[in-house]
């Protein structure tokens, strides 16, 4: 896909994601994030079946070009909010996924 940005996520990442997703939808990101985050998992989950090597496996999570300022602005807001809610564990997927930017 031409002008790709990957992001590396694992499955408990896409869980994290598509649950923050159905609480704050991102006006103008939501169809193409729930589309990438579905197409993470699916490729995740197959992944999974076939090699079971007890580690957690990841997959890219590909947007297109120009839903990634929209998505780093997500991550923020989301980080802060879980940070700032108690929630470290959480605020530090958003981070991760935020910095794994390929």
């Amino acid at each position: 896909m031409p002008n790709t940005v990957r992001f590396l996520v694992s499955r408990a990442d896409v869980n994290v994601l598509l649950a923050e997703l159905s609480d704050h939808h991102p006006e103008g990101l939501y169809a193409p994030l729930l589309e990438a985050l579905l197409a993470a998992a699916a490729r995740l989950d197959t992944s999974a079946a076939r090699l079971d090597t007890g580690r957690a496996q990841t997959t890219d999570l590909m947007l297109a070009d120009r839903y990634v300022v929209p998505f780093h602005e997500w991550l923020e807001r989301a980080a802060f909010r879980e940070s700032t809610a108690g929630n470290p564990a959480k605020a530090q997927v958003f981070a991760r996924v935020r910095d794994s930017r390929q």
